[in-house]
């Protein structure tokens, strides 16, 4: 097999897992209301955001767990809730806490420095009271949503409050 037959085999290969995953997603939307993959589902049409597996989506290794933290936290997709997603991610995850998950954030949702195209930039979605209730909401989960032991698609068939219990979501 000719060098850009592998190449065209390799894409097609890969274009077809892609679609397999956003149809899983566009699934979500058949299941009962009240577990958290139909709200998952339901929260990127409300903000009409591509599913991973479509051409403009993020890849599902960062789009489901950042996602899910804006979901089961409470956290809109506003500049200030998108602060608040963060601040609970680093808190959770620690791997890089200030350099990939605060400090990014600060600078393009608070002072106006925008850092790459898709983020964009605001001023002043800075909240120092919710910042640190975020903060203490993070530490305190049981599972991290960027871990290994976050496993989104088991999590899909669960109400949304077992699934927030389950983590260490109570409040």
């Amino acid at each position: 097999m000719g060098h850009g037959r592998r190449h065209a085999v390799a894409d097609a290969v890969q274009d077809q897992a892609r679609s397999g995953v956003a149809a899983r997603f566009h699934a979500l939307l058949d299941l009962p209301k009240e577990t958290f993959g139909h709200a998952f589902a339901a929260f990127y049409r409300a903000n009409k955001y591509a599913f991973p597996g479509e051409e403009e989506a993020l890849n599902f290794a960062f789009a489901a767990p950042h996602d899910s933290s804006h979901l089961l936290a409470g956290y809109d997709t506003s500049p200030r809730g998108e602060v608040l997603a963060s601040t609970f991610t680093a808190a959770m995850h620690r791997s890089e806490a200030m350099s990939g998950h605060v400090l990014p954030v600060i600078f393009s949702w608070h002072l106006g420095i925008p850092l790459n195209e898709l983020a964009g930039s605001a001023k002043g979605a800075l909240d120092p009271q919710e910042f640190w209730h975020a903060w203490a909401r993070g530490e305190r989960m049981k599972v991290d949503l960027f871990g290994p032991d976050w496993d989104f698609w088991a999590a899909t068939a669960q109400p949304v409050n077992a699934v927030r219990a389950h983590i260490g979501l109570t409040d």
